[in-house]
């Protein structure tokens, strides 16, 4: 016999629903993905106070798009900051300062997050795009409107050296409540990275940002994000062979091994 209608509303969503989970499953089985999905990093996060959250990360790392699905969370309130401001210099602030917030630090494969700083380097500035070619972080940060402006002018011998320092930072804090989700874990599962995260709130299921989290820098949509970066197309895409060993060759062997990166 031929299917029935769907005539009531909650027909109908749960029929979308279903298949949502189905083609995200399917997807997420895709042979092509590089990744496979890993809990949270968390250090005092569940005992710290859960009144706000901040979102820490690099440039180009995926705060935006975390932003966008912590909005459709129940009972998280995020705090806009500075939030690509130096690890070393927010945990003295929260040191100084220590309210009633959290810190969820977003992290992104190096060698991805350089394809997304040569479109949109903010103010990071390189010789070239060679993998030993100095780079200059230059910024002028005040810690409030009325306080002093404290330029900062910070030189590196490569440009994976500052996810090196920044992401060594980030683990290296003592006294902040953090925890630390990888980009690609959102793209996987978004799902089950939020439940992880805040499994008492009950977030929304099937949170999603189909367009791109921000207007600047080219960004991609949710779709293409996630073909692009869960396959590493941008290996053969955007490196030379020399180019990829180079910056591999930089990378913190050991960030890497904790945040389950594999070069290239």
């Amino acid at each position: 016999p031929p299917p029935r209608r769907c005539r009531r509303r909650r027909c109908q969503m749960l029929v979308r629903a279903c298949v949502f989970v189905a083609s995200g499953a399917a997807a997420a089985a895709s042979p092509d993905f590089e990744y496979e999905w890993r809990a949270p990093i968390a250090r005092g996060w569940a005992s710290a106070p859960k009144k706000f959250l901040r979102v820490r990360g690099l440039m180009n790392t995926g705060t935006n798009f975390a932003r966008t699905l912590l909005d459709q969370v129940g009972g998280v309130r995020v705090l806009e900051d500075r939030k690509h401001m130096y690890p070393w210099v927010l945990e003295a602030r929260h040191l100084v300062a220590p309210g009633e917030s959290r810190a969820l630090v977003v992290a992104r494969h190096p060698l991805s997050w350089v394809t997304g700083m040569r479109k949109a380097p903010y103010f990071l500035t390189c010789d070239s795009r060679a993998p030993d070619a100095a780079c200059w972080l230059k910024l002028v940060w005040r810690d409030a409107p009325e306080a002093p402006p404290e330029p900062i002018d910070v030189r590196y011998g490569g440009i994976v050296d500052v996810w090196n320092a920044y992401y060594s930072g980030y683990l290296a804090w003592s006294e902040a409540p953090w925890a630390l989700i990888r980009y690609e874990d959102l793209l996987l599962d978004t799902d089950r990275t939020l439940h992880d995260l805040f499994p008492s709130l009950a977030p929304a299921r099937h949170a999603t940002q189909r367009r791109a989290a921000k207007k600047h820098g080219r960004a991609r949509s949710f779709a293409d994000a996630r073909a692009y970066n869960l396959a590493k197309r941008w290996r053969a895409e955007k490196f030379s062979p020399d180019e990829l060993v180079g910056h591999c060759a930089r990378a913190n062997a050991t960030l890497m091994g904790v945040l389950e990166y594999t070069c290239p």
